[in-house]
């Protein structure tokens, strides 16, 4: 929890506040649910399962989402407004804008998901 502390205290440098707690991190989980989709379409787990992975998946971004704009914030209150750290703070944004636009919408509802899973299934059973 110590290194959490500091990301929100803004203790840590933007460098590593943005391109390692939000760039990686996005990076990882998106991998993450790649593999995922890839197990399901070789039918080692089921499509719920999948879809929980996905819920859980987004959620863990989108707080990581707010925890890495409050240390953005924190960061140019405590060191100083610079270009660079109002860069990250507007591709953040624009980020958690995006996803909570997303999630209201219904992008991540379970009959998106099944027509999508579908879409891929399909692609995935004409390549064989």
């Amino acid at each position: 929890m110590g290194i959490l502390k500091k990301l929100i205290d803004g203790k840590l440098s933007l460098a590593v506040t943005f391109w390692i707690f939000y760039f990686v991190f996005r990076i990882v989980t998106n991998i993450g649910v790649s593999i995922g989709y890839i197990v399901a379409l070789l039918d080692m787990i089921t499509e719920p399962v999948l879809y929980s992975i996905i819920i859980v998946t987004v959620i863990l971004e989108f707080i990581m989402l707010i925890v890495v704009m409050t240390g953005i914030c924190n960061i140019l209150k405590n060191k100083g407004v610079t270009f660079w750290g109002i860069a990250a703070l507007i591709v953040c944004s624009f980020n958690c804008i995006v996803m909570t636009y997303s999630l209201l919408d219904g992008y991540y509802s379970y009959d998106d998901f099944l027509d999508t899973y579908a879409i891929a299934l399909d692609a995935f059973e004409s390549a064989n």
